[in-house]
C-alpha cells in the first residue's frame, strides 16, 4: 500500500509531465526556412549538398484513378531520406505535379476514394520515413492545367475537406512527430466556384504548416510578348504577376506570411527573337533550350514540343551570364531578374542568376515569410552558386 505522501508525490509527478509535455507539443522534423526539389529522374543521393538546405521534398509521386501513388524510385527517395535525417534535415514526398495532376479532382471528391487516397498516403509516410507530404495538385478548379486533368467546380472545397482529413490521420498515426503538410500553388489562390481565384480561403491555414508559391513560369511563350520569367516585382508593359504579388494575394486570402514560402526557379526560359531586349515580339515556334530540353508532349496535346527551358548548371557552362559565346548579359533592377541576348542566334534567354536569388532570399527574410523554395537541386552548377546565394534566409 501506498502512503498518503506516496500518492501525493506520484500524482505531482505526472502533473508535471503532463504540463511539460503541454508546453512541448509535437515538433516538425528539423528546419524550413530553405527548402529544395530533388526529381526522381535526375538525383544522386550521395551528391546532394544536404548541409546547405532545411528540408527537402522528393518529385514526385504520382496518383492514379484509384489513389494508388507511384512512379518513383523507391529506392532512391530510401537513400536521400537516410542521407538527410543525417543531417537533421527533413524530407517530404510531393504528390503530383504538371502532369502528375490528373486524377486530383475525382479522389478528392467523395468520402471513400479520399479515405484511400489519405490511407495511402499515410502509409508511404510510414514505408518511407517521410516528415511530411507536398501536395502539388496544378490546378483545382482550373482550365490552366493540363488538358486531360478531371476537373470540378467545387475543387477547392474538396481539397479543405481532404487536407482536413489526411491532417487528422497524419496526427493520429504519428503521435512523436508532426509531419508537415504542405501545398505548391500557383501565384493566384485556389480558385472559388466561378472558376476565378478565392479572395478568401477559410480553413486552409488551420490545416497547411506552408503554402509554397510557384513563382516560375510567369512569363514565357504564351504571351504576345517576351518577359522575365520570374519577376520579383512586376515588370509592367501589360505582364501582370510577379512574386511580390503572389506573395499579396495569398496573404490577403488568409495565409499568414510566416507560412508563405516564395519559389525561386534554378533554370530560365529562352525564346527565338531579333529584338534584342525584354517586351519585344518572338517567334511562337519554341526552340530548344539546353541540353536536357528534348520534346514532350502533355497528355493530351497533339504534338510534342521544346519547352524552352534553359538550366542554370547549362547558362553557367556556357558562359550566358558572363557575356562569353557571344552572349551578353544584362540585369533588370525593376524586376530584379537577369536576361541574356546573342545577336548571332538571335536568341533571348531570361532566368534568375546569384544576384535574383539573393534579392528574393532579402526579399523573404525582410517580408517575415516562410522562407523560400528552391525548383530544382541539380540544376544548380557544381560550385552551388545559386543555393550558395539563398543562404541567408536560413
Amino acid at each position: 500500500m501506498f502512503s498518503s505522501a506516496q500518492v501525493v508525490l506520484v500524482a505531482s509527478v505526472f502533473l508535471s509531465l503532463a504540463s511539460v509535455l503541454a508546453a512541448h507539443p509535437r515538433r516538425a522534423y528539423g528546419r524550413h526556412a530553405l527548402n529544395a526539389y530533388v526529381v526522381d529522374w535526375d538525383v544522386d543521393a550521395s551528391k546532394v549538398p544536404y548541409t546547405s538546405v532545411d528540408h527537402i521534398i522528393y518529385a514526385f509521386g504520382i496518383p492514379d484513378a484509384h489513389g494508388n501513388i507511384g512512379q518513383f524510385s523507391g529506392s532512391t527517395l530510401s537513400s536521400v531520406v537516410n542521407g538527410a535525417h543525417k543531417h537533421n534535415v527533413g524530407v517530404s514526398l510531393a504528390i503530383g505535379g504538371w502532369s502528375g495532376s490528373i486524377y486530383f479532382s475525382n479522389l478528392v471528391k467523395s468520402a471513400g476514394s479520399r479515405a484511400t487516397f489519405v490511407k495511402n498516403l499515410v502509409n508511404l509516410v510510414k514505408h518511407y520515413d517521410l516528415n511530411g507530404l507536398n501536395i502539388d495538385w496544378e490546378y483545382p478548379a482550373s482550365q490552366n492545367g493540363v488538358a486531360c486533368n478531371t476537373k470540378s467546380a467545387d475543387d477547392t472545397a474538396h481539397l479543405l475537406t481532404f487536407l482536413q482529413e489526411l491532417r487528422s490521420a497524419l496526427d493520429q498515426t504519428f503521435r512523436k512527430q508532426h509531419v508537415i503538410l504542405t501545398a505548391a500553388t500557383s501565384l493566384d489562390p485556389f480558385n472559388d466556384r466561378t472558376w476565378n481565384p478565392s479572395t478568401q480561403l477559410p480553413g486552409f491555414n488551420n490545416v497547411l504548416d506552408q503554402v509554397y508559391i510557384m513563382a516560375y513560369d510567369i512569363n514565357g511563350n504564351w504571351n504576345s510578348i517576351t518577359g522575365p520569367a520570374a519577376p520579383l516585382y512586376e515588370p509592367g508593359h501589360g505582364l501582370p504577376g510577379s512574386g511580390a504579388s503572389a506573395v499579396a494575394a495569398w496573404h490577403k486570402a488568409g495565409i499568414p506570411l510566416n507560412k508563405i514560402v516564395l519559389g525561386v526557379p534554378f533554370y530560365g526560359w529562352t525564346t527565338k527573337t531579333s529584338h534584342n531586349g525584354l517586351y519585344g515580339s518572338f517567334s511562337k515556334t519554341q526552340i530548344p533550350g539546353d541540353q536536357y530540353d528534348t520534346k514532350s508532349r502533355d497528355c493530351g496535346a497533339k504534338v510534342a514540343t521544346y519547352s524552352g527551358e534553359f538550366q542554370w548548371r547549362s547558362l553557367a557552362a556556357q558562359g550566358v551570364d558572363q557575356s562569353r559565346n557571344g552572349w551578353q548579359a544584362h540585369y533588370d533592377t525593376k524586376t530584379q531578374t537577369a536576361w541574356a541576348y546573342n545577336t548571332h542566334k538571335q536568341q533571348l534567354v531570361t532566368y534568375d542568376d546569384a544576384r535574383t536569388c539573393e534579392a528574393k532570399a532579402k526579399y523573404a527574410k525582410q517580408h517575415g515569410l516562410g522562407g523560400v523554395l528552391i525548383w530544382s537541386l541539380e540544376m544548380d552548377d557544381s560550385h552551388h552558386t545559386l543555393l550558395t546565394s539563398l543562404q541567408l534566409v536560413r
